[in-house]
């Protein structure tokens, strides 16, 4: 499939793009005789995992597996984002649904983001996303972003210590600004959580790219 293979031990499919890998991963609730599933996109650059792991605090036996970016289908404006089958009739039916999406949702997405620029822009906008209300009127995810939707929706710290350090890498011209929207959002989480992302800031002012 467009060069994705299955790989159980990551409960996706994984192609190789430059310096990392894209996978679409399958998320299964088994509510035994009923399941629901859904999709979920991640991509990762080893560049940007070798400098975030130095501070995650992640076990560095999982470091050869974390991810640079996750996204959700409500990124892609998806019709549906889970499905649920109890017969095999209902099982074909979503799944000719599924098979829709990937196709004309999933597999574009994968493919216009296939490298560090591309996905160090799209993870970082120039101007910060707005929160889309929910049914209720309330706000949803962190701070002022609405997560499910965004680019890269993982939970903070990490998701501002892999979009920072895919604009440093990247080079991007608002970096400056960016490291002052991402200390707004962390502000509601703990103060060791904040400290993993400053001290990765600290270190990538220590080590300025070089031409």
């Amino acid at each position: 499939m467009n060069g994705f293979r299955l790989k159980k031990s990551q409960e996706g499919f994984i192609r190789r793009i430059e310096g990392g890998t894209q996978t679409l991963g399958v998320a299964l609730w088994d509510y035994s005789p009923k399941f629901e599933f859904s999709l979920t996109m991640t991509m990762r650059l080893d560049a940007v995992e070798e400098l975030t792991n130095l501070f995650s605090g992640s076990t560095p036996k999982y470091h050869r597996i974390t991810q640079t970016t996750l996204t959700q289908l409500e990124h892609l404006d998806a019709p549906r984002c889970r499905w649920k089958a109890e017969t095999k009739g209902e099982l074909e039916s979503e799944l000719a649904m599924v098979n829709g999406i990937v196709q004309h949702r999933v597999l574009p997405f994968f493919h216009q983001h296939r490298d560090l620029m591309t996905i160090a822009v799209a993870a970082n906008p120039e101007v910060a996303p707005l929160v889309p209300p929910t049914p209720n009127g309330m706000a949803t995810g962190m701070g002022l972003l609405a997560d499910r939707v965004l680019f890269s929706s993982g939970i903070h710290p990490y998701r501002a210590m892999s979009n920072i350090t895919l604009a440093h890498l990247a080079r991007l011209h608002h970096f400056d600004a960016l490291i002052q929207r991402y200390r707004k959002e962390l502000m509601p989480i703990q103060e060791n959580q904040r400290e993993k992302f400053e001290q990765l800031v600290r270190f990538l002012g220590e080590h300025e790219l070089k031409n």
